[in-house]
């Protein structure tokens, strides 16, 4: 039934906004808002609303971005905002807010519980970061009805059970998805499908569960609320060919193989396009989360994300032949290809990927030093050692390399342009063997005997080798343009590469304004036969 006004809300006249009963759809006892966030442990969604090829979205203010006119409030778990955002807000019958309350790395989505007049204060649900909050940060309102402003916008009221939606192009009917998830493999062997076609599910579309030799090519996936497709255990399972898009948390994740023993999974995602992942979580659900052993990303494009294109937990893993850009378009202090905070997660290849456009200024035109400086392409953290980083070609990103304190890092071969910060930041993080977390990942795996004391000597000699300082890491033949090699900040040790630069080459030059990456690398003799990721999805 469509209707004008709603809780004493008028709404605008050129929208036609939708009252949905949702007593009458079968199944509709738990569906809510949906509470999302990067502590939130959440495969899906709990409620979605779609016409067509939109997937409808929480109605917000502001409608983009954030506002960082909001304070803590005298209480915990409240807030105080400005009278006039306040008096707009505060009767809304189903309020919830979302911010990067206490980093810009950790969002979450919290439901407001109360409005107290005199105090211009919200209270809401405890969060379930461990974050204290800032005197300021950025954040939004939503699911709120006088912040209906564009069709695809819905307001979802607990109480009364109703939806109010701004309809697409005025079509009077609506899907409401009732499944999880729409398709599960178990234990198959020697199995190919081809040209699965999946969308509109409250979870994940696809899951395959302990099986081998599973071929997935050609699927294409789309507004799901959980995940696109999860590989978890098994062998040999492969998906190619793929179109991922529109996805509210992770949209590929893959986990296989024996740690202890170091035994692959060979898993693989290849030739694939994921678009618009991690919409709703926003952080740390990325396109494409790998953990194990042995596992492959190779010759996909990565792009369209607030948050990270590639996760990595485990060892010996590929990530070859990608293009990956305009990722990390929202967090900072992250990175476009991020693992982090295990001395014993070693072996894994990055190499012959093309990363651009990550952690600049948004405008088009804008100085470059006006990117974010903590945004990196290849993000090291806490001390994540033993990578071996080549034959890449970073332009326009942030900060490409950052080792967080990590050792045994091999950097080479690759080309950086047009940076922020500089082609390769370390900084000394400091944690030795103090029984903190490294010390205990260590210490969980056979580090010392057999094929682990095999293919990676260096963890033998760690415990005694100053295991608190980022040592050991080198770079070779690496190309930087417009982009200083190194910057070294807060480190115990000042000469960790005497080494650094004597077979790199350094172009102080900015390229003009305007040149595309090839135009750039077409200057030095170099291209797509360097580097095919450069062409491979033109």
């Amino acid at each position: 039934m469509r209707v004008l006004s709603a809780k004493g809300v008028e709404f605008p006249a050129n929208l036609q906004v939708f009252e949905l009963d949702l007593a009458k759809v079968p199944g509709s006892r738990g569906f809510a808002i949906t509470r999302r966030g990067g502590y939130v442990e959440n495969e899906g969604s709990t409620f979605e609303l779609f016409q067509g090829d939109t997937r409808f979205q929480p109605a917000r203010w502001p409608s983009e971005g954030f506002s960082h006119d909001i304070r803590p409030g005298p209480d915990k778990n409240s807030v105080v905002l400005p009278q006039a955002v306040f008096e707009r807000f505060a009767h809304e019958p189903d309020l919830w807010l979302g911010a990067y309350w206490g980093a810009d790395w950790a969002f979450e989505a919290s439901r407001v519980t109360a409005a107290t007049p005199d105090q211009q204060k919200l209270t809401f649900e405890p969060l379930k970061q461990p974050l204290e909050l800032r005197p300021s940060f950025p954040f939004f309102v939503f699911n709120a009805l006088t912040a209906i402003a564009r069709p695809g916008d819905y307001v979802f009221d607990e109480t009364s059970r109703k939806v109010y939606a701004a309809a697409i192009n005025g079509a009077d009917t609506f899907e409401i998805a009732t499944e999880k998830t729409l398709l599960e493999i178990n234990g198959a062997h020697d199995l190919k499908l081809s040209g699965l076609k999946l969308q509109k599910a409250l979870s994940t579309a696809l899951i395959i569960r302990n099986s081998e030799n599973v071929t997935i090519d050609g699927c294409d996936i789309r507004h799901m609320g959980g995940r696109a497709i999860v590989v978890d255990g098994g062998r040999n399972v492969v998906i190619t060919h793929c179109n991922i898009t529109d996805i509210a948390e992770t949209a590929v994740e893959m986990r296989g193989g024996d740690r202890t023993t170091l035994t692959p999974a060979g898993h693989a995602l290849r030739d694939s396009q994921i678009s618009g992942f991690g919409l709703d979580a926003r952080v740390y659900r990325p396109a494409v989360k790998i953990s194990g052993v042995g596992l492959t990303i190779e010759n996909n494009l990565l792009k369209d994300s607030p948050h990270s294109a590639i996760i990595v937990q485990g060892n010996n893993h590929l990530i070859s032949g990608n293009e990956i850009r305009n990722v990390v378009t929202e967090a900072d202090d992250a990175g476009a290809i991020y693992m982090g905070r295990d001395w014993t997660e070693r072996g894994t290849i990055i190499r012959d990927n093309w990363f651009h456009d990550i952690g600049m200024a948004d405008a088009p035109d804008a100085d470059l030093s006006l990117g974010r400086k903590l945004v990196s392409g290849i993000y090291l953290d806490d001390q994540e050692s033993g990578f071996i980083i080549e034959n890449n070609v970073f332009d326009k990103v942030s900060r490409p390399v950052f080792i967080h304190g990590g050792r045994d890092n091999k950097i080479n071969d690759n080309v950086f342009m047009r940076c922020v910060e500089s082609a390769i930041f370390v900084v000394r993080r400091g944690e030795g063997m103090t029984g903190g977390t490294l010390q205990q990942r260590l210490e969980a795996m056979p580090y010392d005997k057999g094929v682990w004391a095999t293919q990676y000597p260096e963890l033998q000699k760690l415990a005694n080798d100053h295991p608190e300082e980022p040592l050991h890491n080198s770079e070779a033949r690496n190309l930087t343009i417009g982009c200083p090699l190194l910057n070294r900040a807060a480190l115990a040790i000042p000469d960790l590469w005497p080494d650094i630069g004597k077979t790199s080459r350094v172009i102080d030059a900015f390229p003009p304004a305007g040149q595309t990456t090839e135009d750039v690398l077409k200057t030095y003799g170099l291209g797509c036969h360097q580097f095919p990721a450069l062409c491979r999805w033109k």
